[in-house]
């Protein structure tokens, strides 16, 4: 099994879903595995789970939409899945 491209794929998902919902039930359907192996094997690769990934990765991009000025902090918040301004400040 060619582990290091199917999470090339399961990565490429990710970065073209930071601003919808992401599931690693389908980041395992692209990986070719079931979802526990799949959370496993990549909390094996990446060093951290999936859903930290996740949220690393959409908070990266929500500091550089907000260095750019691309919109409130509000908005921002809301465009990368928090239900509150608080929540995603305290996220930071």
């Amino acid at each position: 099994m060619d582990w290091i491209g199917r999470m090339n794929e399961v990565l490429q998902y990710v970065e073209e879903n930071l601003e919808n919902s992401i599931t690693a039930d389908t980041a395992a359907r692209l990986a070719g595995c079931s979802e526990d192996q799949f959370l496993r094997v990549f909390s094996y690769l990446a060093e951290q789970s999936f859903r930290d990934y996740v949220r690393n990765r959409r908070l990266t991009q929500a500091a550089f939409d907000l260095l750019k000025g691309e919109g409130r902090i509000l908005d921002l918040a809301l465009k990368y899945g928090y239900e509150s301004q608080d929540a995603f400040s305290r996220a930071f």
